[in-house]
């Protein structure tokens, strides 16, 4: 039965306030059981394209949160607020 690995990103000014809503990316990844049937060269294949699709994910939608969350707060200040 496959396990569900998450990876979270969030980022904080230097007072560690969250400046942005963490951004979460969920993806199965075998288990025990599974390395057994299919074998560790295909298990670890598995778990391996599930950790670097989770990162590319995580850390393009962060980064993306990360410059909107920047750009509203820089239009706030362009207008004196």
């Amino acid at each position: 039965m496959s396990k569900k690995m998450k990876i979270t990103i969030s980022f904080e000014d230097k007072n560690g306030k969250t400046i942005t809503h963490p951004i979460e990316v969920k993806k199965d990844i075998p288990w025990i059981k599974e390395f057994n049937e299919i074998g560790f060269d295909e298990g670890f294949e598995k778990f391996e394209e599930a950790m670097l699709e989770g990162r590319q994910e995580v850390t393009e939608a962060a980064a993306n949160e990360y410059f909107k969350t920047m750009s509203k707060k820089k239009s706030k200040r362009s207008q004196g607020e």
